[in-house]
């Protein structure tokens, strides 16, 4: 049996140790609570010291601002004090206000009689005039909204008729609409056109008064109101692709089917097309039909007819000028009294575009001797020679050919593997990369006007690109890199040359050796094309005379 005073001392004893526990877990949680409000004072205490800086630091701020407006202001005074003026009867008004300050006092009335005086003084001797009738040749005043004024270059000036409103109130005394344009930025274009205000601003007008010291006159005239404003040049493209679209909408539907037909059609239909094409019969300029259906011409176009020689045909000399001029190459000068006269760079590169071509990265890259990769092998082989020239335009010139090499390397071709543009901003081949999107705007408008290129214009691209390579290469040149860059047969590199005028043969022995060539691969891969006087062009070939 149990002891009962022993479980006694037992329980007194867990209760103990109970209560033990408890008063410990206060005493810690009244510790945690003491060192949490300490932690809270100190951050408060720095805070607060650091808002007493920082007020004591704009105070000073304050103070020294404070003693340099009271220097400023003395430095005034003093300047002021000095200053004796010219003419002591002529006083200006402010001059006439600083005597008030000082005297204002012991004389309040006479200083503002002669304050009086002096602006009266001043204005009965300026008279003014409103002058409406202007003409056309008024002055005009730029607004230009969120631009910078700082626009450098001048403004082309064109005009066009004006559609004056009904209302005789909104009418403005000029019946010209003025217009003025700037495109010397890199890639953005400025005009500054005359544009119709809303709400009150419609019925406020703009003046201008010019002040005529010797006669005391100023004439007010009424002034145009021009607003500026800018548009990126390569947005003219597509405004003019949009324009021809809407030109392919206002076609007929004979015309419409006429070009389907051209372009899926069977051969069997086509041939029937261009058939009835060859033998439609248009009414010439000037003709009517009678009752009978029989065309009569009237007396000026009878007379034309009459004094053209029926059997007059074209010389085999005039032909020729005639096949050489319509010959998709750039324009020779005929009359040259040397090789450089003959494709000037200029002719090749029109200088707009010259001027917006940066070479300075390669001139920085050959003097620091850093390897320049580019996507032809005739730049790379030159590009360090050409720079080392120093010679500006022909380093842009050399940029100008590699950005025609790179645009003919995106081009992509159709079914029966002529070329054909890409779709709009389509680079899926990496070749425009590093080519300014303002230079393919240019060469797009120089080689694709329409949006489209023909053969014709794809040998015109072909002959530029020939003929600068022969312009960097002093007029003597090896084709193979450019017939590599190009992907062209021998034989048709080799014709575009013969047509800008050039001389084509054989590499010499020496300049194989040089390239370490055998006379196979020289035969098979490489021609020297060199431009010589006097031109010569391949003649046209001429059909044989029926004997008939």
């Amino acid at each position: 049996m149990a002891d009962p005073e022993s479980e006694t001392k037992k329980a007194d004893k867990k209760q103990k140790s109970k209560d033990q526990r408890k008063q410990e877990k206060m005493e810690k949680k009244e510790e945690k609570r003491e060192k949490h409000e300490h932690k809270g004072k100190d951050g408060a205490a720095k805070k607060e010291k650091k808002e007493d800086k920082y007020r004591r630091e704009k105070e000073k701020r304050f103070e020294k601002k404070r003693k340099r407006e009271e220097e400023e202001e003395e430095e005034e005074e003093e300047e002021a004090s000095s200053a004796e003026p010219a003419h002591p009867s002529k006083k200006t008004s402010l001059e006439f206000h600083a005597e008030d300050q000082e005297s204002e006092a012991s004389h309040s009335d006479t200083p503002q009689m002669q304050e009086t005086d002096s602006v009266q003084e001043i204005t009965k001797n300026v008279t003014f005039k409103l002058v409406e009738d202007v003409g056309e040749w008024s002055p005009a005043i730029v607004f230009t909204p969120g631009l910078d004024p700082k626009i450098k270059g001048q403004f082309d000036a064109y005009s066009k008729p004006r559609q004056q409103p009904a209302n005789r109130a909104d009418r403005t005394p000029w019946t010209q609409e003025l217009l003025l344009h700037n495109d010397e930025h890199s890639t953005l274009d400025y005009v500054a056109r005359e544009e119709p205000s809303a709400g009150v601003q419609s019925h406020l007008r703009d003046y201008l008064g010019i002040y005529d010291p010797a006669t005391g006159e100023c004439q007010v005239i009424p002034a145009r109101r021009l607003i500026l404003r800018s548009s990126l040049k390569s947005a003219r493209g597509d405004q003019e692709e949009e324009l021809q679209d809407d030109e392919d909408q206002n076609l007929t539907s004979i015309e419409k089917r006429t070009a389907l037909q051209q372009a899926f059609g069977t051969k069997k239909s086509q041939k029937a097309v261009r058939s009835m094409q060859e033998n439609s019969i248009n009414t010439p300029l000037g003709a009517e039909k009678d009752a009978d259906g029989k065309i009569t011409l009237d007396a000026t176009a009878a007379a034309v007819i009459d004094a053209m020689d029926a059997t007059s045909m074209p010389s085999k000399k005039a032909l020729q000028a005639e096949t050489d001029a319509s010959k998709p190459i750039p324009k020779p000068n005929l009359e040259a009294k040397s090789p450089s006269e003959v494709y000037p760079i200029e002719v090749l590169v029109d200088r707009d575009t010259l001027k917006h071509i940066d070479v300075s990265q390669w001139e920085n890259s050959i003097r620091d001797k850093v390897k320049v990769d580019v996507h032809s092998r005739f730049v790379a082989n030159r590009i360090s020679n050409i720079v080392k020239q120093k010679d500006t335009t022909k380093v842009k010139a050399l940029k100008y050919l590699l950005a025609l090499v790179q645009w003919k390397k995106n081009l992509g071709k159709d079914k029966k593997g002529r070329l054909q543009l890409p779709r709009k901003g389509d680079d899926s081949k990496g070749m425009l990369k590093g080519v300014e999107p303002l230079l393919v705007d240019k060469i797009k408008r120089k080689f694709a006007p329409d949006g489209q290129l023909d053969s014709w214009h794809a040998d015109y691209l072909m002959t530029h690109i020939c003929a600068l390579g022969l312009v960097l290469d002093e007029f003597e040149t090896d084709v193979c890199d450019l017939r590599e860059d190009l992907a062209l047969e021998l034989k048709d590199v080799t014709k575009y040359y013969l047509e800008l005028g050039c001389k084509v043969k054989a590499l010499p022995e020496g300049m194989r050796d040089r390239q370490k060539l055998t006379k196979a691969t020289a035969a098979t891969h490489h021609r020297l094309a060199k431009l010589v006087l006097p031109l010569v062009f391949p003649k046209a070939k001429v059909p044989p005379r029926s004997r008939n």
